[in-house]
């Protein structure tokens, strides 16, 4: 993905733990980065993240979520945030969808 020359406008990344692999569990630091990356690099409009519920807690957005200024649909399961910083909020916003 870093290597990526063109534009990513949508990104879905979905960690359900299926049959044998259900131990294996999905690091959040590797997500934080890919938000970073993303946000730093693109302009994408379409955001999901979806993880397992079955998991002890939920993923925490980070930071640079905020600086995805062209998103317009986001959809979010099993993830949080808890951030008190001031945001002017998504210029291009029209779907939210949480799922907890």
């Amino acid at each position: 993905m870093l290597l990526r020359q063109d534009p990513i406008r949508e990104f879905t990344l979905c960690t359900y733990e299926v049959g044998l692999f259900s131990k294996i569990v999905y690091p959040f630091c590797e997500t934080d980065q890919i938000i970073l990356h993303l946000s730093r690099n693109h302009i994408v409009k379409k955001l999901a993240l979806e993880f397992d519920a079955s998991r002890i807690c939920s993923y925490n957005l980070p930071f640079s979520v905020f600086s995805l200024y062209h998103l317009a649909e986001l959809y979010l399961r099993w993830c949080g945030f808890d951030h008190r910083l001031v945001f002017n909020g998504f210029g291009s916003f029209t779907i939210l969808s949480l799922d907890f």
